[in-house]
């Protein structure tokens, strides 16, 4: 299976090259996106535990903060996500995902003061939860039909495959100057990379691709591949069955 989901993953990401750009471009954004917003999200502990010497208190705080905030921010921007399509739709994205690139230019230069700890906690735990899926509707309304299993399986390969390399980056940084404060600031190429991306998809150029490629009218590089893979899945579950 894991072989299968490789070739599978390899075909996918060959069509998008062929055939829609604009939606490898999301795919690519969404790896800088993911690897720089995903690190700080992840290290923020402990950044706040070295860097302002927060308490155990203080992590039940910022957890329920951070989860009500959460709460919050989706049921406040997701009626508003589902209203919207096309351009609108990528513009709203386009402010959320700039909004980030303040997350760890105030970590690395400010944080002085344990109130920011808890403000980043609220701005962020509205905001940050809308970007996936925000993206997602974004990938919905340009991916072609027939293919929406193998394209959003590959976002969430882009999504969450490539933390590993902000933390390398942090980890780097605090091994070569002692603080926390380089690396997280770092991140922030990350989603200046993923922004310049971003801002050269063009949504309706990738409707464009969507169309051509439902209407059949040009040929769909490794298509014939994707329906042996299917086959193959498809024997290989009845095989499973089988054998239970």
């Amino acid at each position: 299976m894991s072989k299968l989901g490789f070739r599978r993953t390899l075909m996918t990401v060959r069509m998008l090259r062929a055939q829609s750009p604009e939606l490898l471009k999301l795919m690519l954004g969404q790896i800088f996106s993911s690897t720089g917003n995903g690190t700080v999200v992840t290290s923020f502990v402990v950044f706040v535990q070295r860097e302002l010497n927060a308490d155990n208190v203080d992590m039940v705080i910022i957890v329920l903060v951070g989860s009500m905030s959460a709460c919050l921010g989706l049921l406040l921007l997701m009626p508003i996500v589902k209203r919207l399509h096309g351009k609108e739709l990528y513009r709203m994205f386009m402010a959320l995902k700039a909004v980030t690139l303040v997350w760890p230019v105030w970590l690395a230069l400010g944080f002085t003061q344990k109130w920011e700890m808890f403000a980043l906690v609220v701005i962020g735990g509205v905001l940050n939860p809308s970007l996936l899926p925000t993206i997602r509707s974004i990938f919905q309304q340009t991916c072609p039909h027939g293919y929406e299993a193998s394209m959003f399986s590959l976002l969430g390969i882009c999504t969450v495959a490539f933390v590993w390399i902000g933390s390398a980056v942090l980890a780097m940084f605090l091994s070569a100057t002692g603080s926390m404060r380089w690396g997280i600031l770092a991140q922030a190429a990350f989603t200046v990379v993923a922004l310049w991306i971003f801002s050269s998809f063009d949504f309706k150029k990738a409707q464009e691709d969507r169309a051509k490629i439902e209407s059949g009218e040009h040929e769909v590089d490794g298509v014939g591949e994707f329906d042996e893979l299917r086959a193959e899945s498809q024997d290989s579950s009845l095989t499973s069955r089988d054998s239970r």
